[in-house]
């Protein structure tokens, strides 16, 4: 087994439209990642969850960007995304501009006005805040995503 040889023909295997989508959204990480260091540098933020990243995005990258629009405050590793649809106008104080052949975002940051969970660090708002937004109960200690895993390894204790 040890001197076995590779198997053959697992190059077919390789997914290239989903890799080519996820180099994409990591490129695109990086331009946050670089708003997200301009707060920090400034002593806005002292981490990236303290973050609040609003996206506006034109073209095909708005679709790929809808696609993962849960995903994204984990890929940017801040407690709350928002994203709009439009052309991405504004000025150089409004954020950086991100471009791609398949289109552009305005990327803007700043602190996110909320309260820390102190199981998992994210800044929520409460409940009744906004749509599509992290949630957090407002008599609870902890969000309402921590909630509903505690509850989920409380029951299979039970």
């Amino acid at each position: 087994m040890h001197l076995a040889d590779f198997p053959s023909g697992i190059d077919a295997l390789v997914d290239h439209e989903l890799i080519a989508r996820w180099t994409r959204l990591l490129s695109l990480r990086d331009a946050v990642n670089g708003e997200l260091e301009k707060l920090r540098q400034n002593k806005v933020v002292g981490t990236s969850l303290e973050a609040t990243v609003a996206l506006t995005v034109d073209g095909e990258l708005a679709q790929l960007l809808e696609r993962y629009r849960d995903d994204l405050a984990m890929l940017f590793i801040t407690s709350e995304v928002t994203l709009a649809a439009g052309p991405p106008a504004g000025d150089a104080a409004d954020g950086t501009v991100y471009s791609e052949p398949a289109g552009t975002a305005r990327i803007a940051a700043r602190r996110v006005e909320a309260a820390k969970c102190p199981r998992c660090w994210r800044w929520v708002r409460p409940a009744a805040a906004a749509v599509n937004e992290p949630e957090a109960d407002t008599d609870a200690e902890v969000c309402n995503r921590c909630r509903d895993a505690l509850s989920e390894s409380v029951s299979t204790l039970v």
